[in-house]
């Protein structure tokens, strides 16, 4: 069975804490046909000099450091470098999940030779298991895409869709899975732990939060229009943005400091508690007024906000009521947990 050569791509910069362990990672795995590009943006630590040290002993190491435009940039610039029939972008702070990956898929599995992504599980920091085994298709990648620690592309993929589009700085491989998913490649899933994926980055990042869903938004939007979907999926995609244009419009209405106190970490920055509050909306379910200030005081503060905008869509000419009477028990609120 011929073995085809798999490039690993780790774009880096200031990752000097976590490089070395990223690097001997891949340097363990059992399958030989392999290379490591590490892609550096200039870092001023000494992320570099860990990453020479390892290229004088492992002639599967290459690396480059220039400027770039961001982590899709240094991404594009290593699919372009690297040579491998398959491409896996690993993080710099994350690992594979045991030596035995890389064999465990492409020498004792069986491929499709149409596949254009490969994917599998990974772990999100050191104990919560993501399991992709649902098959993906034209409904379910707009409403659970994949991370890209969790795949393999070919090579083929990026010769016929192009690179990664640089002008989303933090869901590009969202925007390119779609792309994927319209041109009606073939997704393949393994069921291998592929990565132990640390939880952060500049995705997870509170400060990026803002532009996280707004770029989401806009793919989201173009993906209901690129993909085909039956009337029913096309419904529930656009629910589903509704639901993250919400969120967005929140977020916006207050400081970011307001949801780092931990009393309040179950109001508008929780996912959750967004669609819960979405879905009263939506669906229309009849809310009291008793209902709304229960919420506010309880500190379901999204919920809340949700509920007041549905119910002066209801009876407009209340609004001052709601304001005057909401400010009251969010004053009592803050004053309960002084």
């Amino acid at each position: 069975m011929q073995a085809p050569k798999i490039s690993i791509v780790t774009p880096t910069f200031n990752a000097a804490a976590t490089i070395a362990a990223c690097i001997e990672s891949v340097a363990s795995q059992t399958y030989a046909n392999k290379e490591h590009w590490i892609i550096d943006g200039l870092s001023t630590d000494n992320t570099m000099d860990i990453v020479q040290q390892y290229a004088a002993v492992y002639p599967h190491i290459r690396y480059i450091s220039e400027k770039d435009q961001g982590i899709y940039d240094a991404m594009n610039k290593g699919i372009q470098l690297s040579e491998g029939e398959w491409l896996y972008f690993l993080g710099a702070d994350d690992t594979f999940y045991s030596e035995n990956v890389l064999q465990d898929i492409f020498y004792c599995k069986k491929i499709n030779k149409n596949t254009g992504i490969l994917y599998g599980n990974v772990f999100i920091g050191n104990s919560y298991f993501t399991n992709y085994s649902k098959q993906y298709n034209h409904s379910t990648i707009l409403f659970e895409n994949l991370l890209h620690q969790s795949y393999f592309t070919a090579r083929s993929l990026f010769d016929k869709l192009g690179l990664f589009n640089i002008k989303y700085r933090l869901s590009s491989e969202i925007e390119f899975n779609i792309r994927a998913m319209a041109s009606n490649t073939n997704f393949e899933f393994v069921d291998v732990i592929i990565c132990k994926f640390a939880y952060g980055g500049q995705s997870g990042h509170v400060n990026n939060r803002h532009l996280l869903v707004k770029e989401r938004l806009e793919i989201l939007l173009q993906g209901i229009n690129q993909l085909k979907l039956h009337d029913f999926t096309r419904k529930k995609a656009i629910i589903f943005t509704t639901k993250l244009f919400l969120r967005e419009v929140l977020l916006n209405a207050f400081p970011i400091s307001f949801f780092r106190k931990q009393k309040y970490r179950y109001t508008i920055g929780n996912n959750i508690i967004i669609k819960v509050a979405t879905k009263r909306w939506l669906l229309k379910e009849f809310v009291t007024d008793d209902g709304v200030f229960t919420n506010i005081h309880k500190g379901s503060i999204a919920i809340a906000v949700v509920q007041i905008l549905f119910l002066l869509y209801k009876r407009p000419k209340k609004l001052g009521f709601y304001l005057i009477n909401s400010c009251f028990w969010l004053k009592m609120r803050l004053k309960s947990n002084a």
